[in-house]
């Protein structure tokens, strides 16, 4: 997995950087677990059409099986994410812009697709605490994350 420049440190950046190292290999690798571990909860995951609001634990676990099926159905065999920009908006809190591109057996799935993330520290824990992307849900991903996808089972997740 790409993730742009690689380096240790309390920087916005590197900041950015881990996480997005920690989030994307469970997503090829099935690790629910790692993956939850990433995200506050409550989380939203939002487009510019639809926000999807992660209250509990089992809402996350959707989200990350209805991830898993569409990598699974799309062939993605790597995430491939390029920090574009983070910034400190204070102590414990840091916007962050980055690409998104998925890769399967035969090169680019579909276009890169960017991701801006509120990332807070709570606790002594850096972790994702909302994300928007875009373009909007005409990506079959943007309607997976925000649960509009045909056939997606639904639970307790708000859809906005």
């Amino acid at each position: 997995m790409n993730f742009g420049s690689k380096s240790t440190g309390d920087s916005a950046d590197d900041i950015a950087l881990a996480l997005l190292h920690r989030s994307a290999g469970p997503l090829i690798s099935g690790d629910f677990e790692s993956f939850a571990a990433c995200f506050h909860l409550p989380q939203a995951m939002a487009t510019p059409s639809r926000i999807r609001i992660l209250k509990t634990r089992a809402d996350l676990r959707e989200l990350f099986d209805d991830l898993m099926q569409y990598y699974q159905v799309n062939g993605t065999k790597m995430v491939s994410r390029r920090l574009v920009k983070a910034e400190f908006m204070g102590e414990a809190s840091v916007i962050s812009i980055h690409e998104n591109i998925l890769i399967g057996k035969t090169g680019v799935i579909a276009p890169p697709l960017q991701q801006t993330s509120v990332l807070q520290k709570k606790n002594g824990n850096w972790r994702v605490g909302f994300c928007e992307y875009t373009p909007a849900d005409d990506l079959d991903f943007c309607r997976v994350l925000v649960g509009a996808a045909d056939g997606m089972a639904r639970s307790s997740a708000l859809m906005i």
